[in-house]
């Protein structure tokens, strides 16, 4: 795998975009400066977290809270227009956040396309990027900007929880990682 640089350094625009004092590297205030990871462009992958120096087992390599928040509903329009209102609340710079992450075009409602584009995109966003907090989403659904940036995989090196006490999603590393792995 062969990774470069992105041109621009967007982890220090994500780290500056989301709530800085909300989000930490495991206790830790967030500093680019001395981050486990950078977020470079991947080959074949896109933009992700890579290993900026060797991780050990155990390590606790991010604690993030979510950007956007559905409660667990169970009425699927309650939770549409819940979205909708929340990504049309966002500051420009967390709907850039949002905006630099990928998502599946089949998951654009071509309904909301007509009058809504960057809401519909950001639906699909969302709906491409969220995660399920707690055991089968009983604290709701987040999308964590960088937790997002991870890599899947089937035989992964980190592992994530919704802590409930912080509200934050933690990952942690499962095995040691080395200098420039991906996450």
């Amino acid at each position: 795998m062969k990774i470069r640089p992105s041109t621009v350094d967007k982890i220090a625009h994500l780290a500056n975009s989301i709530d800085r004092a909300s989000n930490t590297v495991c206790g830790e205030p967030y500093s680019t400066s001395e981050q486990l990871f950078q977020l470079l462009q991947v080959s074949g992958k896109g933009h992700g977290l890579v290993a900026s120096q060797s991780i050990k087992r155990g390590t606790c390599i991010i604690e993030e809270t979510p950007i956007v928040r559905l409660q667990p509903t169970t009425s699927e329009q309650e939770s549409g227009m819940a979205l909708a209102r929340q990504l049309s609340e966002l500051s420009s710079e967390k709907a850039t956040t949002i905006d630099e992450l990928y998502y599946d075009p089949r998951k654009v409602d071509p309904r909301l396309l007509q009058d809504f584009r960057s809401t519909g995109i950001r639906m699909a966003i969302f709906h491409t990027n969220s995660i399920s907090m707690g055991d089968a989403g009983q604290y709701g659904t987040g999308l964590f900007p960088l937790f997002s940036r991870l890599n899947h995989s089937c035989n992964a090196n980190v592992h994530h929880s919704f802590n409930v006490t912080t509200g934050k999603e933690t990952v942690y590393a499962v095995v040691k990682s080395t200098k420039e792995r991906s996450l």
